[in-house]
């Protein structure tokens, strides 16, 4: 057992220290980050909760190398002792050896069963959209092929994106991070104008790649289960995904009252999905009245970043890479 504490209990014990302290300033500085933002800047805090999650899915990856780094036994490494050190600077956190219990070893048993369980959760999704996936058939439907081509060229989709129909569904959604398709409810019908609608939404879903992140997202949680800021971060990553295309759909077409009713003539019936479905419905019932809300207050906004987006984007992103991959919290 002091074999055991002696060689795994200080790296371990700095993983989880690292983690958690690194996941808690990312989580509140991008929860305080994007409520300063405002309601408006739907595409600003999309992105910065896009870096945000690359972050948060990178500091226990990073933290486990940092830490158990292989070092040299003392005979080898006394003939290298003159080498220039190029270890990460810590900081250090005053807990000794001596006061790591066996019952504080347990903490990383904990942690490692959260992961699993959550990890299991995701497993299962993807496994739910497998048989979803079996359930789908192309839509051979000329017209329809047709305006999802325009739609999709019109925003700069270069790739193939399918068409497809499913009795599984009862909302129109988006799925697929490889060969994206968009998903109609089998037993539904629109008009010309709904489709575009419906075609516009996912595919602006598309072009953002939100089916990755929210992926991402899942892991975050799996990796940072402890953490309630890091929910925080992702609860509010997947709404802030429907708010963006939302000011796209509302910009380009320039009737805010039509898209509400498109969202409302969809919603009917529609069953709310396990927050674990990497698919991007288009009217996910626990947030549409504030989407709603929001697109009659807000409607007709840019969404663009500007300059100042841009910049803002840039310096966050290092910021978190400075962090991340340069700052070390370890055990003294």
């Amino acid at each position: 057992m002091e074999w055991i504490l002696d060689r795994f209990a200080e790296p371990i014990l700095s993983t989880l220290i690292d983690t958690i302290l690194k996941g808690s300033l990312v989580g509140a500085a991008l929860i305080v980050g994007t409520t300063a933002l405002g309601g408006r800047r739907a595409r600003l805090r999309g992105l910065l909760l896009n870096i945000g999650i690359l972050a948060l899915v990178a500091i226990p990856i990073i933290s486990i190398q940092q830490n158990f780094s292989i070092t040299l036994p003392a005979e080898q490494s006394a003939i290298g002792s003159q080498a220039i050190d190029t270890s990460v600077p810590s900081i250090p956190i005053p807990v000794s050896l001596d006061q790591i219990s066996v019952e504080l070893l347990m903490i990383p048993g904990l942690y490692l069963l959260g992961i699993l369980v959550l990890g299991s959760r995701v497993l299962s999704s993807l496994y739910g959209l497998f048989k979803l996936n079996r359930t789908c058939v192309p839509i051979n439907n000329a017209s329809m092929i047709d305006q999802l081509a325009r739609v999709r060229d019109s925003i700069g989709i270069r790739r193939n994106v399918g068409l497809r129909a499913s009795p599984s569904v009862e909302s129109p959604c988006q799925m697929g991070i490889l060969t994206p398709a968009v998903i109609l409810p089998a037993d539904m019908k629109f008009s010309r104008d709904a489709l575009e609608t419906i075609f516009l939404h996912e595919l602006v879903h598309i072009k953002r790649h939100d089916c990755f992140y929210k992926m991402l997202g899942s892991v975050c949680l799996a990796l940072h289960w402890f953490n309630p800021l890091v929910w925080g971060v992702v609860r509010r990553c997947s709404r802030v995904q429907d708010q963006v295309c939302d000011d796209w759909v509302v910009y380009l077409q320039k009737s805010p009252d039509h898209y509400v009713e498109t969202l409302i003539s969809v919603v009917r019936g529609f069953r709310t999905p396990g927050s674990f479905t990497y698919q991007m419905d288009m009217a996910q019932g626990s947030g549409l009245l504030e989407r709603i809300r929001r697109i009659r207050e807000l409607g007709g906004l840019t969404p663009t970043l500007g300059s100042a987006g841009l910049t803002v984007s840039v310096m966050t992103g290092l910021a978190l890479l400075a962090m991340v991959g340069f700052l070390r919290i370890g055990i003294a």
